[in-house]
């Protein structure tokens, strides 16, 4: 999902192959746009939603007022989280190794990072400073990938724990503030992550919710 600034959240029907609008204050519902296979979404402040396409492997450009959509980028195979730059280039996500940067003017396509074969990279966000960072749900890691050389590495995942400890299984859904990162999982925990620590040493912070 994606928030605009003006009360309204922007959220993905995979199910139903939707763009919708939630107005926050209202609590009405609307429908953007057909999307089928809509995952991730980001906008980009000039009244456009970018959305990936989980199966169709695309990035489309949604008008929000109109619902017109337009195809930015195809060949992006399970294409799921987006993040925008805003200086003109998307990175897409898949739900499997992959990041990619698109350049939205002429769709121009670039493998940023390849990970480890078993990896994912299902919510994407970024830093401002150079960095992506990517959720693995499926081998329980918060990755860092630096966008100009690739270079990755984990910078939180589940340890062996104590019997009955909680442990940071499936992250999931992403968000970025100056000094945290904020980490829901599968499991229905929300982790917040010192970055500071996280660029030093890598490792879990504690649960929030």
């Amino acid at each position: 999902m994606a928030l605009d600034g003006d009360g309204t959240v922007y959220v993905t029907d995979y199910d139903d192959g939707r763009l919708l609008a939630v107005d926050l204050s209202a609590g009405s519902v609307r429908t953007v746009a057909r999307v089928p296979g809509a995952d991730g979404v980001a906008l980009d402040g000039r009244g456009n939603a970018y959305v990936s396409t989980w199966g169709r492997g695309q990035l489309l450009e949604v008008e929000v007022r109109s619902g017109q959509v337009s195809a930015i980028a195809d060949g992006l195979g399970s294409a799921a989280g987006v993040a925008l730059d805003g200086t003109g280039k998307a990175y897409v996500g898949q739900k499997n190794n992959v990041l990619h940067e698109i350049t939205v003017a002429d769709s121009t396509k670039r493998v940023v990072a390849t990970l480890p074969s078993t990896a994912k990279t299902t919510r994407v966000v970024l830093d401002g400073a150079g960095k992506a960072y990517a959720t693995d749900p499926d081998s329980h890691h918060l990755c860092a990938i630096g966008l100009a050389d690739g270079a990755h590495r984990v910078v939180a995942t589940r340890r062996d724990p104590p019997a009955g400890a909680v442990t940071f299984d499936r992250p999931q859904g992403l968000a970025l503030d100056k000094d945290w990162m904020y980490v829901s999982t599968k499991k229905g925990l929300l982790w917040r992550i010192s970055q500071r620590a996280a660029q030093a040493l890598g490792g879990v912070g504690g649960i929030i919710a």
